[in-house]
């Protein structure tokens, strides 16, 4: 009988089906208390006949939520304050965006921007303008949308 439930190794944090696809996408995180780092990956199940583990994307943070972007592409907003682009059928994870010092808690996308929320009240935005990178910061928001730079721009596309 096909498993209806999998153990993973790191504590699930969220999951969503992967668009146009019998597969399942599952951010996690494990926290370790020696150091108060977080790490965590993105695991992907088939999701047929039960759940089995397809591949584990290990990423430099832990993964509290993500969004799919085409359904090949994931967003991932990480524990470390950076967002990462991952295609789904690379092994090794991307590199990483850096967004903010805070803890990134949740993320939501549109055809041109990215909605981040973090862990304080300062919330960054990131401006693309004549191809600098700037970090601005609005004190007492807790959600900012920001224009998307470069290295993320041909995903949203």
């Amino acid at each position: 009988m096909p498993s209806k439930s999998l153990k993973l190794t790191s504590r699930p944090a969220f999951a969503r089906r992967i668009p146009d696809s019998s597969r399942v996408c599952v951010s996690t995180y494990l926290l370790d208390p020696s150091s108060d780092s977080r790490s965590g990956s993105l695991c992907i199940l088939k999701a047929e006949n039960g759940l089995e583990l397809e591949k584990e994307i290990s990423t430099s943070a832990g993964v509290f939520r993500f969004d799919f972007r085409k359904s090949s592409t994931v967003v991932a907003a990480l524990t470390d304050g950076s967002l990462v682009v991952q295609q789904i059928e690379d092994p090794i994870s991307s590199e990483t965006t850096p967004v903010s010092s805070d803890m990134l808690l949740d993320l939501g996308l549109s055809d041109s921007s990215v909605l981040v929320t973090s862990d304080n009240k300062e919330a960054p935005k990131i401006n693309d303008a004549h191809g600098e990178k700037r970090l601005d910061f609005a004190v007492k928001v807790s959600a900012i949308q920001f224009d998307c730079h470069d290295e993320i721009k041909p995903y949203l596309q």
